[in-house]
């Protein structure tokens, strides 16, 4: 079984993206790292300490153009979720 995960990468990324939310998965998992890395949560009071707050914004501006970059490269239009393994 791992030698087919290893002949046939896409076929078995696509099982898994067709049988679990992965999108939401990782959506959640951003929303939680975000909260927990905020200056403002308290989890982490050191974070974003030794920069000010003009070049805090122009790294969060940086890795939002990034991400919107990259978006388009995402294609999920083949992505669906069934409810059984051979469903159509």
């Amino acid at each position: 079984m791992a030698v087919d995960y290893l002949l046939f990468p896409q076929e078995v990324f696509g099982n898994i993206w067709e049988s679990y939310h992965v999108g939401w998965v990782l959506f959640v998992c951003l929303l939680l790292s975000l909260g927990c890395c905020s200056p403002r949560s308290g989890c982490f009071p050191n974070v974003g300490a030794p920069y000010s707050a003009k070049s805090s914004l122009a790294y969060l501006f940086a890795v939002a153009a990034l991400a919107g970059m990259l978006a388009p490269t995402f294609n999920l239009k083949g992505a669906h979720v069934s409810s059984g393994p051979h469903a159509q």
